[in-house]
């Protein structure tokens, strides 16, 4: 299974690499949605997980593009965000993804999250 990690928080995005990794999954972590979606078109992924605020194309409009994508609009996308108001939430569920975890995170959470999208 192939992960791809859009992540601009070189903490997390190490954190996440190795809990990933450790799981035996492949694991692709790019600091914005530009090149998250390049990674995406060229290669596909069985899940992405996302930030929001991120350079250059933030986690939202890497959501509308896979889903507006005939290849890749049933990939499932997990928001992973600092973004936790009830607004924030609802617009990232509005929008497609197929779940939504607030920073800071539980990582046995993250896991089990992974694990049900993945199934």
């Amino acid at each position: 299974m192939r992960i791809v990690v859009a992540e601009d928080d070189p903490v997390v995005t190490k954190l996440l690499r190795h809990r990933l990794s450790r799981e035996g999954w492949e694991v692709s972590t790019h600091p914005d949605g530009a090149k998250a979606w390049a990674d995406l078109d060229a290669r596909g992924a069985d899940l992405v997980i996302s930030d929001i605020q991120m350079p250059s194309m933030d986690g939202l409009e890497l959501l509308e593009r896979v889903r507006a994508s005939p290849e890749r609009e049933k990939t499932p996308f997990l928001l992973l965000t600092a973004l936790g108001g009830e607004a924030d939430v609802a617009r990232g569920l509005d929008r497609g993804a197929d779940d939504y975890l607030v920073k800071p995170f539980s990582p046995s959470e993250l896991l089990a999250r992974v694990r049900r999208l993945l199934r």
